[in-house]
């Protein structure tokens, strides 16, 4: 069974590979939200489901294999523009 190309596009956008991490996981619950939603959504219950079917362990993994090969492929890149 494959990894759903929504799952990779969370992973990327908003595990922090493409740019700052902004994951569901990271709502604190505090319910600062909920009264300024227009469309009274319960935002922290919302995000809550979020993080239960988008992260686990294969998000962190790939997360942090994906930071891997980008540092790694971003030195090879300057390292090849110094050269050439």
């Amino acid at each position: 069974m494959g990894i759903s190309k929504a799952k990779r596009l969370y992973w990327f956008q908003l595990g922090g590979i493409a740019s700052k991490k902004a994951y569901a996981s990271l709502c604190k619950d505090c319910g600062k939200c909920v009264p300024k939603c227009p469309q009274n959504i319960d935002i922290p219950k919302e995000l809550s489901t979020i993080a239960t079917e988008m992260e686990g362990l294969t998000m962190k993994v790939a997360v942090a294999l994906a930071k891997g090969f980008f540092s790694v492929q971003r030195r090879f890149v300057v390292r090849r523009k110094r050269q050439g």
